[in-house]
């Protein structure tokens, strides 16, 4: 997961932000690694 929100990070894309979005409500804590960093 970490790996999917770098990407989404270098790739803004309107599919990786929605994934991005379901991801967060599944999985609060990668949330939070990803905010970080």
């Amino acid at each position: 997961m970490l790996f999917d929100y770098g990407v989404g990070r270098l790739v803004p894309t309107a599919g990786v932000r929605e994934f991005e979005a379901a991801d967060d409500a599944s999985a609060p804590q990668a949330v939070q690694t990803g905010a970080t960093g």
